[in-house]
């Protein structure tokens, strides 16, 4: 059992660190989007929360009063607004006071707040509904080291709906890589590989993951893509935290399609000269299909050798920014049209 997810005593939070093979303890804790909402609630509106969320969000605060919270991704992708097309300021100071709050409690300030009508705040929130999109881009325009992550889940959920054949799946998934993207994204690589030569375990939590529902399936490809974006973030930190404060890591959420996709991936790196972190695939035998398992060393080893190829090719484009947004808006209408 793998020992990169430990769940609360309640099952409600789970706690994500960077190694599978070993556990650590943190000093700083990432807090995702759901984390964030839920510590929101719980400081306007402790009284209304569902009771085992209330319990557990009250003993998270408690339990962790001394360690560093970092919710500033947390905040910015709940507080995004589509009709804007950015940030709602109105929620964001919302929450930002919560937040403030929160911090100045101890223990049996938290206990006594769970009990009550929770703060107050005075000021007016506006947020129009969710319109009706058939691309992201637009949306995507502040958070340009999203882009290759989008197109990759756009690719993964495409390959899903339209490619019964795990092994051609797997092989076109490929291809997108190295002849049009031309950049390997670790963990995206190691979902997708996980997700189409894995074990059974394995398929069942992408299909969970890149399912098609009732929403537009490009908002699940954005709560996708920013669910690895935590991912990334939390293994840039534990590498890199330590020049901005942040002390061996570990990402807290109790969303499962976040948890899923920390199921399926390494987040384990390695450290370079000058202080670079390079991801590495990792390909864990206990994932991969038995039948499977040379086929994904082929792949590794493949995208391995095309590396110089793909950097030429890169080198070659005269705007990558605007190439991968070219990329992207095929994928979207290739993807609305399923």
């Amino acid at each position: 059992m793998s020992k990169n997810i430990i769940f609360d005593k309640h099952g409600h939070y789970a706690y994500i660190g960077v190694f599978k093979e070993k556990d650590y303890e943190c000093s700083s804790l990432i807090l995702d989007t759901n984390t964030a909402i839920n510590i929101e609630n719980f400081y306007y509106k402790p009284h209304k929360m569902d009771e085992r969320k209330r319990k557990a969000t009250l003993d998270f605060l408690s339990d962790n009063i001394h360690i560093d919270f970092v919710p500033g991704l947390a905040m910015e992708e709940a507080c995004w607004d589509f009709s804007l097309k950015g940030i709602n300021q109105q929620q964001f100071e919302k929450m930002e006071n919560a937040f403030n709050n929160i911090y100045e409690m101890n223990a049996k300030d938290l206990e006594l707040h769970s009990k009550g009508q929770g703060g107050d705040w005075q000021h007016t929130v506006q947020r129009n509904p969710t319109p009706q999109l058939s691309s992201l881009i637009d949306q995507l325009e502040a958070y340009p080291v999203l882009l290759g992550t989008y197109a990759t889940v756009l690719k993964i959920m495409i390959l899903q709906k339209n490619e019964k054949n795990k092994l051609k799946a797997i092989e076109k998934y490929v291809d997108f890589i190295k002849e049009k993207l031309f950049v390997n994204h670790a963990i995206e690589t190691n979902i997708a590989i996980n997700y189409f030569l894995g074990t059974p375990n394995m398929q069942e939590i992408g299909d969970k993951i890149f399912k098609f529902g009732k929403k537009n399936p490009l908002f699940n490809a954005w709560n996708t893509s920013w669910d690895i974006f935590f991912l990334r973030y939390l293994q840039k930190m534990y590498y890199e935290g330590l020049e901005y404060g942040i002390i061996k890591p570990k990402l807290v959420t109790s969303d499962q399609g976040l948890i899923r996709l920390a199921k399926m991936t390494s987040l384990e790196a390695v450290i370079q000269e000058k202080n670079n972190i390079i991801p590495v695939i990792s390909f864990y035998d206990s994932d991969i299909r038995q039948e499977f398992i040379n086929k994904a060393s082929e792949i590794e080893k493949d995208l391995r050798n095309t590396f110089y190829q793909r950097r030429k090719a890169i080198s070659e484009i005269e705007n990558i920014t605007d190439y991968v947004k070219s990329l992207i808006r095929d994928l979207e209408m290739e993807l609305l049209s399923l």
